[in-house]
């Protein structure tokens, strides 16, 4: 059976990218994966984890703490409708996600001891589209047509089969989405200028009533960057990266490297002083210099575009992977 995350572990704690799941976890904890004697967790046992975890039905007692805490009135309504026979139907935690239902790939946000932290992105379950009315006309004339054959049945595909098929191979290096370039839908996005201290950074992510946007956390610095351990970081920032080679970030003695210390490298790098040499070959080469101080600094050589975008992967030499940093206005 194919391990659900590599380098595995015996157990996954899941949460759900849905702006319901603060309510959801408040009220029934995280989804907890775990793989038994085996050691580790497989794809089928994160698949039956989650489905038992939404297919819960709502209790009596559920519905006394849901009602005054859900803010979408329509959906209340939807789920205290009763049948025609006047008995209410069974509802289940899933049915408080609304339309969003459907798998949308797991987000990777750290490694907690022996437990991997992750974050189940959902999107819109696809509609089936009506067929509209006929008006009350007299039919067309029957024309004969050729038969055809039948398909003979195919057996299902198993649950784990289904996402391994549309699944691509995992990357030798995994990147904390929070600081991707392009990061799965609803997952967490970095607001920082890179010219200030990685402390003025702002997080925006989904809430309840929509996106929202907040302060960095000690928390949101402590979260491990990049899989697996003792893992290197390289990071080139154009144009300055021909001159000054990568921002190289170094695991600690844990063998981990921390968002913190993505964030505390990158700025100490731009803020590193631009000797006269330097000055003149980059003005030769076109490049401004944004300062009207006396100490010129790297960070004055990224003209207008000093914002974080986040990381792209690039071949570099050797075969090691390079990360850039995408900068935006």
């Amino acid at each position: 059976m194919e391990d659900a995350l590599r380098p595995s572990g015996p157990r996954m704690q899941i949460g759900l990218a849905h702006p319901r799941w603060t309510l959801l976890k408040r009220r029934w904890g995280p989804i907890e994966a775990t793989g038994g004697q085996r050691g580790y967790v497989t794809v089928l046992d994160v698949l039956a984890f989650v489905y038992h975890y939404l297919a819960e039905p709502l209790t009596e007692e559920d519905w006394a703490y849901l009602l005054p805490e859900v803010e979408d009135q329509p959906l209340l309504q939807e789920l205290s409708h009763t049948g025609d026979d006047g008995e209410q139907a069974v509802r289940r935690r899933i049915d408080l996600l609304g339309p969003e239902r459907q798998w949308n790939g797991l987000i990777f946000r750290e490694m907690h001891d022996d437990t991997a932290i992750c974050l189940l992105s959902l999107r819109n379950t696809p509609q089936v589209a009506q067929m509209p009315q006929m008006p009350n006309s007299p039919l067309p004339p029957v024309q004969s047509v050729p038969p055809v054959l039948p398909v003979p049945p195919q057996p299902p595909a198993s649950p784990a089969a289904c996402v391994l098929a549309s699944c691509r191979p995992a990357p030798a290096v995994q990147i904390n989405p929070l600081l991707l370039a392009i990061a799965p839908p609803r997952a967490p996005r970095l607001l920082w200028d890179v010219r200030y201290l990685p402390t003025s950074a702002e997080i925006e992510e989904v809430h309840p009533d929509g996106w929202g946007v907040r302060d960095i956390t000690k928390d949101d610095r402590s979260e491990r960057a990049v899989l697996p351990r003792n893992t290197p970081l390289h990071i080139c920032i154009a144009p300055a990266a021909q001159r000054w080679g990568p921002v190289v970030v170094r695991p600690g003695i844990d063998g981990r490297v921390r968002v913190g210390d993505v964030l505390r490298k990158v700025h100490r790098w731009l803020r590193k002083e631009v000797r006269e040499k330097d000055l003149v070959a980059l003005a030769q080469q076109g490049v401004e210099v944004w300062n009207t101080n006396e100490k010129v600094r790297r960070a004055d050589v990224l003209g207008a575009r000093t914002r974080w975008g986040g990381l792209d992967p690039a071949d570099g030499p050797d075969g090691q992977t390079q990360w850039w940093l995408r900068l935006e206005q």
